[in-house]
């Protein structure tokens, strides 16, 4: 295997997770798909990973279904000595701060939507306001 620096951060974002898809791989890693599939191919022929299609959920979400990547016993020291400490470290980094960020963004339009039912009661409280104020002629 050629020690390319995309093989090592692909090999890296694989270690980050418990398992991966390609398009999933293609953001962390930082490589085009173009380049992601062929060295995938090369690790699973080398036994370094396992791989398998997702069943069932995919077409209940719509979606094409996953090809999902795990990485073999025998794969978790040969992608480490691959990637380096510092890759796998930054990945596991990377990992954690892109669930941050979908968290914080869902709990954001969560937020927003709270507000808008807030104002909503609002401005049905303020129209029964005006309309008794009117009725008690003030």
């Amino acid at each position: 295997m050629r020690r390319t620096e995309q093989a090592r951060r692909i090999a890296a974002a694989l270690l980050a997770n418990d398992r991966s898809y390609g398009y999933q791989l293609t953001k962390q890693a930082h490589v085009p798909s173009g380049t992601l599939y062929p060295i995938l191919d090369r690790f699973r022929e080398d036994g370094w990973l396992d791989d398998g299609w997702e069943t069932g959920a995919a077409t209940n979400l719509g979606r094409p279904a996953r090809r999902y990547y795990t990485v073999t016993d025998a794969g978790r020291q040969a992608l480490t000595d691959l990637a380096g400490e510092k890759e796998v470290l930054a990945a596991l980094f990377q990992r954690r701060q892109d669930e941050l960020d979908e968290t914080r963004k869902r709990n954001e339009a969560k937020i927003a939507a709270l507000y808008a039912q807030q104002n909503a009661q609002i401005g049905r409280y303020d129209k029964v306001i005006q309309r008794k104020l009117r009725e008690a002629g003030l």
